[in-house]
């Protein structure tokens, strides 16, 4: 319950979550989905519906457009994490 309910104050009145923003060469896992993935574990189905419309806008229109990360140096320690994005932003939408 302090998880729902810590999620709810630090989540619940957050809107248009700026997913141009990634990738940004430091990211490891996407913050807008993975605040995604918390309020859907949470929220019933229908809030959910209305709180995710209001977070990321285009998602209800099938508009969902998120770059993919492409790592071009695989010995930089930094850039793959780039991978471990793009294995999180998966993990997310299969979810």
């Amino acid at each position: 319950m302090v998880i729902e309910s810590k999620a709810k104050d630090f989540y619940l009145n957050d809107t248009d979550c700026p997913l141009s923003w990634e990738p940004s060469g430091y990211d490891f896992l996407s913050p807008c989905l993975e605040e995604i993935d918390i309020m859907r574990r949470i929220l019933p189905a229908a809030d959910f519906h209305q709180w995710v419309a209001a977070f990321i806008p285009n998602i209800q229109h099938g508009n969902l457009e998120i770059e993919i990360g492409r790592v071009s140096d695989r010995s930089d320690g930094k850039l793959v994490h780039i991978d471990g994005l793009n294995l999180s932003r998966a993990w997310v939408l299969y979810g």
